[in-house]
């Protein structure tokens, strides 16, 4: 297993939370599942879907990588999300972090919720990337459900501040998707680090349904579901998602605090490390 971590960062800045993440989970990868490799790269492109796009094609490029791992700029996370992303084993595997903004409204209404803590509040009152974009089922009394395998969910659509896309998945959305595939790229993508092979571009925007154009992940999230693929997304990880403050999130505690919603966990593991290796060896399908 191979994993390239790729991260867009215009001007070459970084937060220190996300460079202290990525470091805890090479080497804690080192320690506890040293079959598992990483790359890192890094690149400064002014327009975001292009970043995004030479990265997916250096991992198309070089078939020894199983795995893109995209981890933007400003995230930090524990390296047990990356474990457990990887040991889901499904071809697209995001995060629901929250997005860079407080709603002050809303905080003061969960602060005057007696039985929550401060964190709780902060939790449970923050927007989250694609939080309403989790796929929801109706229980027999009518109230709202929810599936949580392994502390993962279905989403439709999900952020790419973190996310884990397996090499397969460029491989068909190229094939099936021609008109994004560039086989000769222009000298400017070359300079900013495609040294060979094509250019696929699976994060270049679109419209929606409604008319407008959208995000270059939100973009790759409806390519893939054209192809019928599954997004899944994280939910009981802490992620902090850094600006001109830190704005920490855990969509589970969210969702846990929410009325009319019954919540179906299902889980195969207790976290051991032992099971993490057993699956990150075994690879394929899950």
């Amino acid at each position: 297993m191979k994993v390239l971590i790729a991260t867009p960062a215009y001007g070459g800045k970084v937060f220190r939370g996300f460079h202290e993440s990525v470091t805890q989970t090479v080497l804690a990868f080192g320690r506890q599942f040293p079959f598992v490799a990483f790359e890192h790269r890094l690149i400064d492109v002014p327009v975001l879907a292009t970043a995004r796009n030479i990265l997916a094609s250096l991992v198309l490029a070089d078939e020894s990588f199983t795995h893109l791992l995209f981890v933007d700029a400003d995230m930090a996370f524990s390296p047990k999300l990356i474990a457990r992303m990887l040991a889901f084993r499904k071809p697209v595997v995001g995060s629901i972090y929250p997005e860079k903004k407080i709603d002050f409204d809303v905080l003061r209404v969960a602060m005057k919720q007696t039985q929550r803590t401060s964190l709780q509040a902060l939790l449970t009152s923050a927007p989250y990337v694609c939080g309403a974009e989790v796929v929801w089922g109706e229980a027999a009394d009518g109230v709202t459900e929810l599936e949580v395998r392994d502390g993962f969910v279905r989403t439709r659509l999900s952020g790419t501040g973190v996310m884990l896309i397996e090499r397969e998945v460029l491989v068909r959305i190229r094939d099936a998707m021609p008109d994004l595939w560039i086989a000769e790229p222009a000298a400017q993508i070359r300079a900013w680090g495609l040294a060979e092979g094509g250019l696929l571009q699976c994060f270049d925007s679109v419209v929606n349904s409604v008319g407008y154009f959208v995000s270059e992940d939100i973009a790759f999230c409806l390519r893939w579901g054209e192809l019928g693929g599954e997004i899944w997304a994280a939910v009981d990880e802490a992620i902090v998602h850094s600006g001109s403050a830190r704005y920490y999130g855990r969509f589970d505690v969210r969702l846990k605090a929410s009325n009319n919603l019954v919540i179906k966990e299902r889980s195969r593991h207790g976290g051991g490390a032992d099971w993490f290796r057993a699956r990150l060896k075994a690879g394929g399908a899950a």
